[in-house]
This record gives C-alpha cells, structure tokens and sequence, in this order.
C-alpha cells in the first residue's frame, strides 16, 4: 500500500516550504511480479522521454520500455504526459536529460533505470523505475498538486540527473555527500530535492541547483 503525501496546494508555499534533513522517498517500494519479458528498447543511451526541441509545443514522446509502460498501466491507469508551467521548459535547457525523465544506473547494478514525472488527475508524480535481470520495480519518490494556471493544470517540476561521484550538500545540516551512483533530481526553480538509492530506498536531500 502506497503511503502519499500531499505537499503545498500552492507554488509560492512549495517555494518556502522546507523539507526534512534527508527523507526517505514518500511512498514505500511496489514490488511487481515477475515480466515474461523484459524489452529489448532498454539502452545505454541516455535520452529524455521526449525530444529536445525548439519550444514546448514541439516536445514529441518518445518510447518508454514497454516493462515501464505495463507498471504504469498497472498502478497509475490513465497517466499521460504532464504540461510544463511557464519557464520549466527554460530553466531544464542546461542539463543533458530532462525535463520529463532520466535514464541512469541508480543502484549500481549496471542495468539502465529510469525516472519519470506523469500527471494523474490533478496530481503530478514522480517516479523511478529499478531494473534487475529478469524484472522491474517502480518507487514512487514525489506527489504533489498540479499548479493551476488559469484553469490549465502544469507541472513546476522538471527532471534531471545527477551522476555518480557527484558531491551534494544538504543546505539544512550542511552534510556533504558523494552519490555512489547515478541520483534523479526534482527541481523547482533554484532549489532541488536529489534522490539516492540507499539500502534499496530513495533518501531525499535538499540542495540547490
């Protein structure tokens, strides 16, 4: 059973709200059957689920693999792809994956992982998608309140990676840490939430883009 927490139902409390020293990620792991199949569209390269255009209008999906695609239908039906708020399109520009997902080794076992940001009603999601060799599982690391722009609902949020070996600060306790593997970052405007696998969970650390 999913343990969700729902954060500010606004963007300016988002801002000033702060976070625990380093949480765990907020909802426990889901751990799935085992697929017959594992696909084959898994690759070493790394590559946002959409393309990097021009400007949003022109962001065009691309194929997620299909073990993440039946976890989806699975435990978030009716997901799809969320809107971007004004400015997050921009502000991801200087990060090599992002805005929507990431792709990454996030526990060091040398199997490509994904993260990815979906809307489900009014609500946007983050989550990270764990390969091993003959399954997946799925850890929900966010949730929160879509923002309402007049009427439209967006997403404040973009996605990116932090590599392994990269020293991170908690701007709350200045612990400093080097991630031991591949990390997904939440970021909302300057501030930014990283999430590294640690004893098999997602521990949050606030820092600062």
């Amino acid at each position: 059973m999913k343990l969700l927490y729902y954060s500010s139902l606004s963007l300016l409390l988002l801002l000033l709200n702060c976070s625990p020293k380093n949480d765990e990620a907020t909802a426990e792991n889901m751990n799935t059957d085992q697929l017959d199949e594992v696909a084959d569209s898994a690759t070493n390269t790394r590559r946002d689920i959409v393309a990097r255009p021009g400007t949003e209008e022109d962001l065009d999906p691309l194929p997620l693999p299909q073990p993440v695609l039946q976890l989806l239908e699975k435990h978030y039906s009716g997901w799809k792809q969320p809107a971007l708020a004004e400015g997050v399109e921009k502000n991801s520009r200087s990060h090599e994956q992002g805005p929507y997902s990431v792709s990454g080794d996030f526990n060091g076992d040398g199997q490509q992982d994904y993260a990815v940001q979906i809307q489900q009603d009014e609500h946007v999601v983050m989550l990270a998608f764990l390969q091993s060799a003959d399954s997946w599982q799925v850890q929900e690391l966010k949730k929160d309140i879509l923002f309402n722009d007049r009427g439209n609902l967006k997403t404040p949020y973009y996605l990116y990676l932090t590599e392994a070996g990269q020293e991170i600060r908690n701007q709350q306790n200045n612990q400093e840490i080097t991630t031991p593997y591949d990390a997904v970052t939440v970021a909302l405007n300057n501030n930014a939430e990283i999430y590294v696998l640690e004893n098999g969970r997602f521990i949050r650390y606030n820092s600062s883009n």
